[in-house]
């Protein structure tokens, strides 16, 4: 369970953020947490979204970095592709006759997926937080507290609260590729779990 003290932190952090800003620390914390989404389907192959969430994630953050061909238009059309996807899987998971560990992590995975997306579309910081704070309640499902999370977390606020003048393209690339690199804890438990 994550405490009020931490909730209200996180809140607190996602207030004074930009949009933009808030919206790559929210896709950075469910990115960390996706391999659970991924593993799951792979042991169950009635949940095939996780592939159009990642793509999703992975293309929101490029539109600050104004890269080659990447359009608000294209990104959305991945968007709406993963919510579907999601939004899907989410409602095969619910109707599990027997949920468990694994359920109720995956569960969460693809309802951070889901506000997080939707947060992008019609811009939400109360979304964009709520994304967060699910993400970091996959760690409680596993009976962690989270600490290191929470922490990876703090330092991804601190870091695009720097003053003007600070490269934010860059900073939101190099946030995804570390919260990709940062999930391996993820995937390495939910393989445990299930494989």
């Amino acid at each position: 369970m994550l405490s009020v003290d931490r909730i209200g932190l996180i809140r607190k952090v996602c207030g004074e953020l930009d949009v933009v800003s808030l919206t790559a620390f929210a896709v950075a914390a469910v990115h960390r947490v996706l391999p659970v989404y991924r593993i799951y389907g792979e042991v169950h192959p009635d949940i095939r979204g996780h592939e159009a969430a990642h793509d999703a994630l992975a293309a929101i953050p490029q539109l600050p970095r104004r890269l080659p061909g990447v359009t608000r238009g294209r990104v959305a059309r991945k968007v709406e592709i993963a919510l579907a996807g999601a939004s899907r899987d989410l409602g095969v998971v619910r109707w599990r006759t027997r949920p468990d560990v694994a359920e109720s992590m995956v569960a969460e995975v693809i309802s951070a997926v889901v506000l997080v997306l939707n947060s992008w579309k019609s811009p939400s910081v109360e979304g964009c937080c709520q994304a967060v704070v699910t993400a970091l309640a996959v760690d409680a499902a596993w009976g962690d507290d989270s600490r290191v999370h929470y922490g990876q977390l703090l330092r991804d606020a601190r870091e695009l609260s720097r003053p003007e003048g600070f490269d934010l393209p860059d900073a939101y690339r190099a946030l995804l590729f570390r919260a990709q690199q940062e999930s391996a804890v993820h995937l390495q438990r939910m393989r445990s779990l299930l494989v």
